[in-house]
């Protein structure tokens, strides 16, 4: 199996989110940004589930051309 790159944010309490934004850059003159992103949470930072809209898996695409 795959993994997919991820990064974890401790809040250290419960928070709610509101918005998440993410910010592309150049590398060596070429465009990287990210092309999707799902989201899920965690009362303990061992068992996550997936952040779910209409009983389906929440995910991100990118908006711009």
């Amino acid at each position: 199996m795959k993994t997919l790159p991820f990064f974890q944010v401790d809040l250290l309490t419960e928070t709610r989110l509101t918005k998440i934004a993410t910010q592309g850059f150049n590398l060596n003159g070429n465009p990287s940004f990210v092309k999707t992103f799902t989201l899920q949470t965690s009362d303990d930072g061992v068992a996550f589930n997936s952040y779910q809209k209409n009983g389906r898996d929440w995910v991100r695409e990118r908006r711009r051309a």
